[in-house]
């Protein structure tokens, strides 16, 4: 486009907008490889990232990929970034205008989201950080606070009765309208979480329908943020799934939320850098939602997804996809076909699945 617009007048035309949309993810990403995968804990670099774009009003991406995807770049130092976008957050409330292509109302469930992935739920870490983002939560609205306690339920309850307790009673708390549409959220969730923990047991069809449209409803429309409590609906809805407990509509709409799912994170982290989608992905469960959403996938972004894995774990990635025998023979192999298709996939890969193709070819003629 650079090239383009500097020999041809009516180029420029085309491409001078875009590139200046461009111009803050350009700088990010330069930053990320400069830094060798990580942004380094420099001041001035991140200033020039949040403070020297407030002219860049209409940028490609939503304001929320822009944070989510600055604290990806420095979630190794979260603790430093998180007070610096915290006090922008703070002056916000005075200057609307601060800032305009950052989304710093949300940040404390953006924060949480990304610290849960870059250092896991349980570790002291995760803990360390969560304490300071719960001591932070004066600036911002009742309804970002009742986010937080939700998500914190939301990670919590499958680990520990007394934090999830501490966190819903700081929900119920709030006595809001949102607070409580969320508290009712939790609620539901931990009731489905509870009930599938049980094996052999099923949900009671009376309230079914309920449960599962609470947990859809959690879900972010498309193009909008994603955050923990969306993250624990998408693994009770895969289970779910799993166990056959889904109508087709809900099947057909929990694949396409999945395809989302991956599209949302793969924007968020150049690939090969510690990428989140793979803990992600682990959210899903089976593959019953995953192969269907990764057909959906565009060639390109098909090998990207791929190349956010190492190639031992790309490995274990395709090897569930094709070698799960609850999807039927000619789906297993449309997809090998998918994979085989993308460009930049590991020959290693390609030789493998090359070799699985023909003893699934000599498997259907055998059935023919």
């Amino acid at each position: 486009m650079i090239t383009l617009r500097l020999v041809n007048k009516a180029w420029q035309e085309v491409f001078s907008e875009q590139l200046a949309q461009l111009h803050w993810t350009y700088r990010l990403t330069r930053l990320n490889l400069e830094a060798m995968g990580t942004l380094e804990p420099n001041a001035s670099a991140i200033n020039a990232l949040i403070d020297r774009e407030v002219g860049l009003c209409n940028l490609p991406q939503a304001p929320s990929q822009h944070t989510l995807a600055l604290m990806f770049a420095g979630r190794n130092d979260l603790q430093w970034l998180y007070p610096q976008l915290h006090e922008r957050a703070r002056l916000r409330a005075n200057n609307p205008a601060l800032s305009p292509h950052m989304d710093l109302d949300q940040l404390p469930v953006h924060a949480l989201l990304v610290a849960s992935l870059a250092y896991g739920a349980m570790t002291l870490a995760f803990v360390e950080f969560e304490n300071s983002v719960l001591h932070s939560l004066a600036p911002f609205s009742t309804a970002v606070q009742a986010q937080v306690f939700a998500d914190l339920c939301a990670l919590h309850h499958c680990f520990s009765d007394e934090v999830f307790k501490l966190h819903k009673d700081r929900l119920d708390g709030l006595n809001t309208p949102e607070s409580k549409a969320q508290s009712q959220m939790i609620e539901r969730l931990k009731e489905v979480s509870d009930a599938l923990m049980k094996p052999g047991e099923t949900i009671d069809v009376s309230v079914y329908a309920l449960h599962v449209g609470t947990l859809f409803g959690t879900l972010p429309p498309a193009g909008a943020p994603w955050n923990l409590s969306a993250l624990a609906a998408m693994q009770l809805l895969s289970c779910l799934h799993q166990r056959n407990s889904l109508t087709y509509e809900q099947s057909e709409a929990l694949v396409n939320q999945t395809t989302e799912l991956l599209r949302h994170f793969m924007s968020l982290v150049r690939p090969g850098v510690d990428h989140p989608l793979p803990i992600v992905a682990d959210y899903l469960q089976n593959t019953l939602a995953l192969a269907p959403a990764f057909m959906q996938l565009s060639s390109q972004e098909k090998a990207r997804l791929l190349k956010t894995y190492s190639l031992q774990k790309a490995f274990e990635f395709t090897n569930g996809l094709i070698w799960d025998d609850r999807l039927p023979l000619l789906e297993r192999l449309r997809l090998i076909d998918e994979i085989l298709e993308v460009e930049d996939v590991s020959p290693d890969i390609h030789g493998q699945l090359k070799q699985v193709r023909s003893l699934f070819l000599n498997e259907l003629s055998k059935q023919l």
